[in-house]
Parts: C-alpha cells; structure tokens; sequence
C-alpha cells in the first residue's frame, strides 16, 4: 500500500531582515501504525507519531542570507 506525501511550499520571514522572502516546505504530522499477530497474542497496534517537519528550501534574496544561514537561524529561534 502507498500513500500520497502531502507537503506544502510556504513563504515565511527572514529571521534577519523580516522580509516574506523565505521559501519552507512543510510535511505534516502524520501517524504510522502497526500490527502484529503472534501465538500468544491475538493481535496487538503500536502507534508512531512523526511531528511536523519544516525544510527551508530558499534564502532571503533581500539580505542574500544564504539556506544554511537562515535554517540555523529558525532552529536557534525554535521555529522549525
């Protein structure tokens, strides 16, 4: 079974010149689930919760702060 990856491209502020410059693709959270059978167990579920992932994808062509800048910039902020 596969399933379609849902993501969305957004524009966000630069951290430095807090320009709508910024380009983040964002994965949803999503939820895995899994089933297992054994002799003495009729069945049993685990539950993994996969949290939102954030990747910055462009740099500010404002300020010309490079990808790599402006990503641990949000990370230092606590915004991804």
């Amino acid at each position: 079974m596969t399933y379609e990856v849902i993501r969305n491209c957004e524009m966000w502020d630069c951290p430095f010149c807090d320009e709508n410059t910024v380009s983040v693709i964002h994965f949803p959270q999503s939820v895995t689930v899994k089933r297992s059978k054994t002799a003495s167990l009729s069945g049993s579920e685990g539950f993994h919760v996969n949290p939102h992932t954030y990747i910055v994808s462009s740099g500010c062509s404002k300020c010309g702060e490079t990808v790599e800048e402006v990503a641990k910039k949000l990370n230092e902020n606590g915004t991804t």
